[in-house]
C-alpha cells in the first residue's frame, strides 16, 4: 500500500484534467505497521541516564508499566521521551509502597515522600530514537489496516484486570505508516486528520515531533506542509505512540487508531477545515413543513504559508436543498485580500429566505452550503460543502 495514495491522487487529477489546485481528500487507512507493547524498541539505558536520586519519593499521575524487576522498570522508561522518572515497588522490602512488584513511569509531577519506592529521574527527556526514526527497521512489525483496536485483538483476558474494560490488558503500543507524496504536491497546503485514537497519542513525521493529543474521543489534525517532507516517490514515515492505559470512562474503550485517517491536499489559500458556520433563524412558519428564515454564513479563509505575495479571491456561497436539489440562494463576496500566514472571516447574509423546508424528527430536511473560492483569474482554487438544517424552536 506504500504508493497507493499518490497514485490515486495523480489519477484523479488526470481524470479532472486540471492542475493540483482544488483540494483532494484521501484515506490513509491501509498499510499501517503495528507493534504491541514497547519491549525491544529502544536501546538500553544505564543508571547514568537517570542522575536524579528519587528514592523514597512517590510521584502522582504515572502509568503502570510491565516489569519484573527494577532493571526492567528502568528500561520501560528508557526510550520514552515523555518519561522523566521510573518508580519500582519491590515485591518484598520496606512497607509503604503498593502494589508490591509494580513499575510506574511518567513525567516528574507532584512528588512527595513515599516510603518503600525505589525511584530515579532525569531532567531531560530521552532523545528521539527507536520507532521515531524514519529509517527504523519495522520489517518485523504486524501489518494492519485501520480502524484497529489492539486491546480486544490480543484476547489476553485476565481476571485480575479491570472488569469494566473486559479484563483485557492495556499496553502502550506503536504504529508506523510509510507513504509517498507526488512532486506536484510541493508548495501545496497539506494536513492529516485523525478521526479518533484511543488515547494519549504522540505523533512524529519523518522524525519531527508533530505533537500530542490526549483525548480518545475527539478528532484532531496536524498541518504537515511546514515540516521536512519527501516528494516524488521518496519515503515519508508517520510514527504514532498510543497510550491507552488511563481510562476516560467506566465502559470498554479499547486502544489504537480506531477511526479513519485522512490526508488532504489543498491550495495554500483555502477554506479552513470546519471553517463554515451556518447560523439561521426561522422567522415564521407557514405550516409544519415550511417557513421563512434568515441565514448568516461565516466562512474562515486561511493563507497557509510563511511567505508569499498577497492574493485577491472571491467567495461564492450557494444554498441548495438536499432533497430537491433546488438552489434557493447565492451570494458572492469579491475583492477579499489574503495575506500569507493570516486568516480572515467572511460573513454573508441571506436576510429573507421564503418557504424553506424545515427540519423535524418526522421530516429531517437538510440543506447544503456549497462554498467556492475563486482566484483573480476566475479559477476555482478550493470548494467545500457544509450540511445544515432550518429548525424552529419554541
Amino acid at each position: 500500500h506504500k504508493n497507493n495514495m499518490a497514485v490515486k491522487l495523480v489519477a484523479i487529477m488526470m481524470l479532472l484534467g486540471c492542475a493540483m489546485s482544488e483540494r483532494m481528500r484521501m484515506k490513509m487507512d491501509f498499510g499501517w505497521l503495528f507493534h504491541l507493547g514497547t519491549e525491544g524498541l529502544y536501546p538500553n539505558c544505564s543508571n547514568a541516564d537517570f542522575p536524579m536520586n528519587m528514592m523514597g519519593v512517590q510521584c502522582q499521575g504515572l502509568t503502570q508499566a510491565p516489569a519484573a524487576n527494577l532493571s526492567e522498570c528502568m528500561q520501560a522508561c528508557c526510550g520514552d521521551i515523555n518519561c522523566g522518572t521510573y518508580q519500582w515497588c519491590p515485591p518484598s522490602g520496606p512497607k509503604g509502597c503498593t502494589p508490591p512488584g509494580s513499575c510506574w513511569i511518567g513525567a516528574v509531577n507532584e512528588c512527595s515522600n513515599g516510603t518503600g519506592w525505589e525511584s530515579m529521574g532525569r531532567n531531560t527527556p530521552a532523545p528521539p530514537q527507536g520507532p521515531i526514526e524514519p529509517d527504523y527497521d519495522d520489517s518485523s512489525w504486524a501489518k494492519k489496516d485501520v480502524p484497529h483496536d489492539f486491546i480486544v485483538e490480543t484476547g489476553a483476558f485476565n481476571p485480575n484486570n479491570d472488569r469494566s474494560h473486559g479484563y483485557l490488558p492495556k499496553n502502550i503500543s506503536w504504529y508506523r505508516k510509510h507513504f509517498t507524496l507526488d512532486s506536484s504536491f510541493k508548495g501545496m497546503s497539506m494536513w492529516i486528520d485523525f478521526d479518533g485514537i484511543y488515547r494519549n497519542s504522540d505523533i512524529w513525521l519523518n522524525g519531527e515531533y508533530l505533537g500530542n493529543h490526549q483525548s480518545g474521543y475527539t478528532s484532531f489534525r496536524w498541518y504537515i506542509d511546514q515540516y521536512t517532507l519527501n516528494y516524488g516517490g521518496g519515503d515519508n514515515v508517520l510514527a504514532i505512540r498510543v497510550d491507552p492505559t488511563h481510562n476516560e470512562g467506566w465502559w470498554y474503550e479499547g486502544g489504537g487508531i480506531y477511526r479513519h485517517v485522512w490526508l488532504t491536499v489543498a491550495n495554500p489559500v483555502h477554506i479552513k477545515p470546519w471553517g463554515v458556520y451556518a447560523g439561521n433563524n426561522v422567522t415564521s412558519v407557514t405550516n409544519n413543513r415550511f417557513g421563512n428564515a434568515m441565514l448568516n454564513v461565516e466562512t474562515n479563509l486561511t493563507y497557509n504559508a510563511t511567505s508569499g505575495s498577497s492574493q485577491t479571491v472571491s467567495l461564492q456561497t450557494d444554498v441548495v436543498s438536499k432533497s430537491t436539489g433546488e438552489k434557493i440562494a447565492t451570494n458572492t463576496k469579491t475583492g477579499i485580500s489574503m495575506v500569507a500566514g493570516k486568516e480572515i472571516m467572511v460573513t454573508q447574509n441571506f436576510p429573507s429566505l421564503e418557504n424553506v423546508l424545515l427540519w423535524s424528527i418526522a421530516n429531517p430536511e437538510l440543506y447544503y452550503i456549497y462554498s467556492t473560492l475563486i482566484d483573480s483569474d476566475g479559477n476555482i482554487i478550493d470548494s467545500v460543502d457544509t450540511r445544515f438544517g432550518f429548525r424552529k424552536t419554541y
